[in-house]
């Protein structure tokens, strides 16, 4: 996790925003008011998204005392899921996103939010949570550290509780973007040189592929219900997971 943790704390001190979302408008040279605003609306759309699809496959509304987001960020997701909870955990592995959110928070006066280091999250043995959100994020994930997370998730959702669980399971690029893709996750070196020698300046986010048989084995071992499912596509193919304890 070391590297992984060195990319994202310095995504988080130099461009927090982009690396949630990798649009231009989110580029932290060209992060206006405007941006900010479209970047907070396209996560109150997101969570308005999940709140509808749990409460048509269940007849329930989508509340409880408490909700966590894994891989927070800046709260984009993290503040609208917080005023349907009680309260709200908000974990990531940046220290410096964890800031920045915890800025975003009182900026808008969210009091009922706490705040986790992934290191945090995994000692918190005796947490509890009535709602799991992940999404956009165990992408970015080693798939053998993130079938753990999702497992640790689950375990820790209480009976009756809903989780979203997001991944990515198929590049559907040409095979040499492919091959460059994994180059320059495995050898971060090369993208550094590859950057410097080009004048660019492109942050890498790291992309890995999940293997759907796998996780759904972690869903069941939770006594975790798929109760529907939802496919996306940012360049890799993906799936969100509704589920019910």
């Amino acid at each position: 996790m070391g590297n992984n943790k060195r990319i994202w704390e310095d995504l988080g001190e130099r461009d927090a925003y982009y690396a949630v979302l990798t649009y231009e408008q989110f580029r932290a040279r060209n992060l206006d008011e405007n941006a900010r605003e479209v970047f907070f609306e396209l996560g109150r759309a997101h969570m308005e998204e999940v709140t509808a699809e749990f409460e048509r496959v269940t007849g329930e509304e989508l509340n409880g005392s408490e909700a966590i987001d894994y891989g927070c960020g800046v709260g984009r997701v993290l503040l609208p899921l917080a005023d349907r909870f009680e309260a709200a955990t908000g974990v990531d592995i940046s220290s410096s996103m964890l800031d920045k959110c915890r800025r975003n928070a009182a900026a808008v006066g969210k009091e009922n939010i706490r705040f986790q280091t992934a290191q945090e999250f995994i000692a918190a043995e005796n947490d509890a949570y009535d709602m799991v959100h992940t999404f956009i994020v165990l992408q970015h994930v080693r798939p053998s550290i993130g079938y753990e997370i999702v497992n640790t998730l689950l375990k820790r959702l209480r009976t009756g509780g809903r989780a979203m669980i997001h991944v990515t399971y198929r590049n559907t690029d040409p095979w040499f973007r492919r091959m460059r893709s994994k180059v320059y996750r495995d050898l971060p070196g090369v993208h550094r040189l590859s950057t410097m020698m080009s004048g660019r300046d492109a942050p890498f986010l790291p992309m890995y592929e999940y293997d759907l048989s796998r996780v759904t084995e972690v869903f069941h071992l939770n006594s975790c219900e798929i109760v529907s499912e939802k496919e996306t596509d940012h360049g890799f193919l993906g799936k969100m997971f509704f589920l019910v304890k």
